[in-house]
């Protein structure tokens, strides 16, 4: 719930962000599950129908707060920080820093929406799709290790991507104090 209750970051500020980590890690725990299972030869369908069950809430969640992101407002500006909006334009007229800093490169990294949209796509590929697909597989006779196996590192590796972007796309007000126009 940290990231949730922080106003200051809006992508984190949203009431998806608690129920997408519960179901990412509930989607995460019964592909290992289905996993382990596996391993010790005691796969079951409903063991692969649960994970999958699970990815897919994940992935409806995920989309659903991208949509979200996407289409609100960017509310933090400078003039509101400062209450100086009815004035006109604030800028800053010296940076606060001659130097790049922690908060700098820390709460200001921007990725380029070009590069988001392909980074979003890959999450949803390697975190749900793939998997599903791997899960499907191993339900098939003599392939329900190398199955769930695949479905596994598909899905650690689209987690890796969907975590990273979920920290890059975030817009941290404190940069409104370096020059950026809103967050």
């Amino acid at each position: 719930m940290i990231y949730a209750s922080l106003r200051t970051i809006r992508q984190w500020h949203q009431p998806l962000t608690a129920p997408i980590y519960i179901a990412l890690g509930l989607a995460s725990g019964a592909v290992l599950l289905h996993l382990l299972l596996a391993a010790f030869g005691k796969a079951a369908a409903w063991s692969s129908s649960l994970a999958i069950l699970g990815l897919l809430v994940g992935a409806a969640l995920k989309w659903a707060y991208w949509l979200r992101i996407d289409g609100e407002l960017r509310t933090y500006t400078a003039e509101a920080a400062t209450g100086l909006g009815h004035l006109g334009k604030v800028r800053v007229l010296e940076p606060p820093h001659t130097q790049p800093n922690f908060v700098m490169r820390e709460m200001g990294y921007h990725v380029g929406r070009k590069h988001a949209l392909k980074l979003r796509k890959l999450a949803l590929v390697f975190a749900f799709g793939l998997p599903i697909a791997f899960l499907l597989l191993s339900q098939a006779a003599g392939l329900d290790l190398t199955g769930a196996l695949a479905g596994t590192l598909s899905l650690a590796a689209g987690l890796v991507i969907e975590r990273w972007l979920f920290f890059a796309e975030a817009e941290h007000v404190s940069m409104l104090y370096y020059g950026a126009d809103a967050a």
